[in-house]
């Protein structure tokens, strides 16, 4: 479902996670990762079917400040990679990712990503506490107790050669809700763009409530804005 392989028609065009080129107001067109402003057809699928993995999606196509959009086939979110089986290794493998971060903790480390996981892409691990029930304290407390984390997960994805790159957690919602908005309003993002992005777990039927993520977002906007506080983290300005 997702074709990386492309190379850009220009070799020094930019290749980060915003496509420059694409028009803000039609959430649906985009003009692919690696020829930015030409018409490259429809947009690849959100949603990415990868049997044995939950709530896997690209985070591609969303509108960004300055009038891009986060590049296709860079930025995929998910649950944990444990019991993908053959047909999902086949569609892991075409996905053609270079890390993958995990964000669990405790003894759900001890379902390892499976083995052509590990033997395709450099795996991290940037553990986040599972907090339950979900509601907007345990979000908090997770934004809250997860700061050297967040602080590696955003090291990790400026590194060369990180992207594309997938993160997940056990069923793909909590934490990596918690991951997600941060990536994407540090991308340029609008507070109503992570709230259409974070809402398409329930089309899944994985429940999810806009309270939940709103105490993120007003805790980040609290703190001086996305810049501010991932720096008060240690995240640098050539990071983001």
């Amino acid at each position: 479902p997702i074709d990386p392989g492309a190379e850009p028609a220009d070799p020094g065009a930019d290749t980060g996670p915003i496509d420059p080129g694409a028009e803000p107001e039609d959430h649906e067109a985009d003009t692919g990762p690696d020829d930015p402003g030409v018409d490259a057809g429809p947009p690849p699928s959100r949603w990415i079917t990868l049997a044995g993995v939950t709530n896997t999606r690209d985070l591609g196509g969303w509108p960004v400040e300055g009038g891009g959009k986060i590049r296709w086939r860079v930025l995929a979110r998910s649950g944990e990679l444990s019991g993908i089986g053959e047909a999902g290794c086949a569609t892991f493998q075409e996905m053609g990712l270079a890390t993958v971060i995990d964000l669990r903790d405790g003894s759900d480390l001890n379902r390892a990503d499976a083995q052509c996981v590990l033997d395709q892409v450099r795996y991290e691990a940037a553990s986040m506490p599972k907090l339950l029930p979900p509601s907007a304290d345990t979000y908090t407390q997770t934004l809250d107790q997860s700061g050297d984390s967040i602080l590696r997960i955003f090291s990790l994805l400026a590194e060369p050669d990180a992207l594309p790159a997938l993160f997940h957690c056990v069923i793909g919602r909590d934490r990596v809700n918690v991951v997600t908005a941060l990536i994407m309003l540090a991308l340029g993002a609008s507070r109503d763009t992570v709230l259409a992005e974070y809402a398409l777990s329930n089309d899944i039927g994985m429940n999810v409530q806009d309270i939940w993520i709103e105490a993120v977002l007003d805790q980040v906007s609290n703190s001086g804005g996305i810049d501010a506080y991932l720096g008060s983290l240690g995240v640098t300005a050539g990071q983001l």
